[in-house]
């Protein structure tokens, strides 16, 4: 029995093991979720105990397959909400590239929606900095993430798992700070 958020029904519950196989490491099982009765899978990771070398210690991670999608706020556009979730789909799915491209897009997005003028991405989010949607340390961030973006759509660079992680979690809270935090109302007109 494992507690596990279901990707289907996007609740916390109690999965039951319907099948199961132990390898070294892992374990490959099939879970239901008790709540809506769906099934998926889960490679199950375990520490090996040094004082028992043959006693698995507890599980240290959990995969799921399908993944579980972060649920977007309402107050995030729908467009912008899109462009994210394809990011990390893609992501899940190990196209790192692609992943980081959708980001990007979802920064433009954003910068869309806030009317903040300028033909690069990055004079665009410098308005969001001194619209005072974003902070320096943020703004910084995602400077990094439209910078590497634009390199890897010129075809100059490779882009790792974990630098498309960190652009998905900066995306995931400029997300958060405009539409969510500040919920500005946007003046159009001026």
């Amino acid at each position: 029995m494992y507690t596990l958020t279901c990707p289907y029904c996007n609740s916390l519950g109690d999965f039951e093991v319907k099948a199961q196989s132990r390898e070294y490491r892992f374990d490959h099982c099939i879970l239901e979720c008790s709540r809506c009765g769906r099934q998926l899978y889960a490679r199950v990771t375990y520490q090996w105990s040094k004082s028992r070398p043959y006693k698995r210690a507890e599980p240290v991670q959990v995969e799921i397959y399908p993944p579980v999608e972060p649920t977007p706020d309402e107050r995030v556009p729908a467009q912008v909400a899109g462009y994210y979730h394809e990011a990390v789909r893609a992501y899940n799915a190990g196209c790192y590239r692609a992943s980081m491209l959708m980001c990007q897009q979802a920064l433009e997005g954003v910068c869309d929606s806030r009317l903040s003028p300028g033909r690069a991405l990055r004079v665009r989010m410098e308005g969001l900095l001194k619209k005072g949607y974003v902070g320096k340390e943020l703004y910084a961030h995602l400077r990094q993430v439209g910078l590497l973006a634009s390199e890897l759509s010129a075809g100059l660079k490779n882009v790792s798992a974990g630098d498309t992680e960190l652009a998905l979690r900066y995306t995931e809270e400029l997300l958060y700070r405009v539409y969510v935090e500040k919920a500005v109302p946007v003046q159009v007109g001026r």
